[in-house]
């Protein structure tokens, strides 16, 4: 299976919890044999640039699978609500209008306890959804294959 190829996409407006996020990524990766080599990753400035990304990168053919990996702390403005919203709504619609898998691993939290306390079943969860998809889509695409 380390034939996946995949683009990684990261916000990273805060850089110590994007650096855990990466470097848990990576360690899990290799559970499921994941090479990193066959990844591809971007550094973001902030989530509210994921769709415009993941838009201009859909010209060029040559990934499996988006990988889109971020963390939207709460804090006291309503600044929280609107960039969640946003990002999650422009993600979503992109994800049913691409034909690969677009798997968003965008973590809303209220601190950094909590992000501490999910990241290691958000990201496996993750993966194994990556893997379970990408393999769907050969199976589908031999199939259709077939049948031509």
């Amino acid at each position: 299976m380390n034939k996946v190829k995949g683009l990684l996409i990261i916000s990273c407006y805060n850089n110590k919890l994007c650096s855990l996020l990466l470097e848990s990524i990576f360690k899990h990766m290799i559970i499921y044999k994941i090479n990193e080599k066959n990844l591809i990753y971007l550094k973001i400035p902030g989530s509210l640039e994921f769709s415009w990304i993941i838009k201009k990168l859909l010209n060029f053919n040559f990934i499996n699978f988006i990988f889109v990996l971020g963390i939207i702390i709460k804090g006291k403005t309503i600044h929280y609500k609107l960039v969640s919203n946003i990002s999650y709504y422009y993600i979503n619609k992109l994800s049913y209008n691409i034909n690969i898998p677009l798997i968003n691993l965008l973590i809303t939290i209220n601190n950094v306890n909590q992000f501490l306390n999910r990241i290691k079943y958000n990201i496996l969860n993750s993966i194994y959804n990556i893997l379970k998809i990408s393999n769907l889509n050969k199976i589908l695409l031999w199939e259709l294959q077939q049948i031509n």
